[in-house]
């Protein structure tokens, strides 16, 4: 079991490692993906069912990365310094695809516009 991925506890950094830690970036990047894609075939429009699905994924990878970024500020060693530089690339290209998906700004859009947000 990944220690990145367990969300239950804090961290416990004694046992994370910089082998680690493409996995986890890796899982939780996909699954967050899965959630965008979902949203986006979903039809009901609530903030539980397009807003809710998107934040769950986002703090998923918050608590991921949280984790690299501490690891690699306070150890400061090659292993770590390479696993950020190369899984950093990851996070931006995510986050970027995301900021520019149109299918999923049009489905934002439509929330935003419907009487069902109205209510927040």
């Amino acid at each position: 079991s990944n220690p990145f991925l367990n969300f239950n506890h804090l961290p416990n950094f004694a046992d994370i490692t910089p082998a680690q830690v493409t996995d986890a970036v890796d899982q939780v990047l996909v699954a967050a993906q899965k959630e965008a894609d979902a949203v986006v075939a979903d039809d009901t429009l609530a903030w539980e069912s397009v807003i809710a699905p998107l934040e769950r994924a986002d703090d998923d990878i918050s608590r991921v990365w949280n984790q690299v970024e501490h690891m690699h500020a306070v150890m400061n060693a090659p292993a770590w310094r390479d696993v950020y530089q190369q899984n950093l690339q990851k996070i931006v290209a995510y986050y970027a695809a995301l900021g520019q998906d149109e299918r999923l700004y049009a489905r934002l859009r439509t929330l935003a516009d419907s009487p069902a947000f109205a209510d927040r």
